[in-house]
Parts: structure tokens; sequence; C-alpha cells
């Protein structure tokens, strides 16, 4: 497991998880770890959708770098929209 590279058997209160204190650099640091994760799991052996995903992330890099934006930005603001309205 990822988190698990850096283990080295100490407590708790000693450990290092290469993470900035909070900040901005720290949410970019979380944000490349989600990508790192979301990769793995869509892309594993194990997922039967794998070759689909691989495929749709090859023709994702195809596009414009301002449709990409489109793309990814499109759910997030439908997600605060959606949220407001609880």
């Amino acid at each position: 497991m990822l988190h698990m590279d850096n283990y080295t058997g100490e407590a708790p209160g000693k450990w290092d998880c290469g993470l900035v204190v909070e900040s901005k650099e720290q949410s970019n640091q979380l944000r490349v770890l989600r990508f790192k994760f979301a990769t793995k799991i869509l892309l594993h052996e194990v997922n039967v959708h794998a070759a689909r995903m691989y495929e749709l992330a090859l023709e994702f890099d195809k596009l414009p770098p301002n449709e990409k934006m489109s793309i990814i930005i499109s759910p997030v603001r439908n997600r605060n929209e959606r949220d407001l309205k609880f």
C-alpha cells in the first residue's frame, strides 16, 4: 500500500508522512496523492473496467487543455451547487 512506503515502525507521534503543515501546498500534495490512488485503483489488473479506463484516459489526453479543464471543473461546480441545496 502506498501509505506504508515510509513506515519505519515508530510510534504514531514520530511518524513523518511527508506532508507540509496545512496550507495551499498541502492541498496540492493531497490532490496529487488522490490522483495517484485513483489511478492505481482504476488501472489495477483486478478492475474489470481497467482497459476501458485506460482508453478513456488516452482520449482525454488528446483533448485541448481548455476542454480538459472544463471537464475537470464541471463536476466540482455541480457538486458545490448540489451541496448548497442541502
